[in-house]
């Protein structure tokens, strides 16, 4: 989540925009690589272009990966729930140029000027 008062930003950052996310979902069944399929091409639409889709970890096949251009966390989420698959875990872990790096879970924290700049001027 972005919090910020510039409306140029905020312009930039909407998801007509077509921006870069990276998605870790947990399920609360284990899934197999049939259901990752089916998934994938259900998220694929007008609003959605799937890049890559998959395990985090093989061993643990309730953790997705997955990155899109466009779309909303909703819109992802709701494949799911149409699919009958809940949802334990969503998390967004790179937006446009910015992560997660080093941020617990729950905790946030300023941009730094670098990551400013580069929202600004090239998302």
């Amino acid at each position: 989540m972005v919090w910020t008062n510039d409306d140029n930003l905020v312009v930039k950052l909407s998801a007509e925009h077509k921006l870069k996310s990276v998605y870790e979902i947990e399920t609360e069944i284990g899934l197999t690589q049939e259901d990752i399929n089916d998934l994938q091409v259900k998220l694929s639409s007008e609003t959605i272009l799937v890049k890559a889709f998959g395990f985090v970890d093989t061993n643990d096949f309730r953790r997705i990966g997955i990155e899109v251009i466009g779309g909303k966390p909703t819109e992802i989420a709701q494949v799911f729930y149409n699919k009958g698959i809940k949802l334990v875990k969503f998390d967004c872990t790179f937006f446009s140029g910015l992560t997660k790096k080093d941020l617990k879970r729950g905790w946030s924290r300023f941009l730094t000027e670098k990551e400013t700049i580069f929202l600004k001027h090239f998302s």
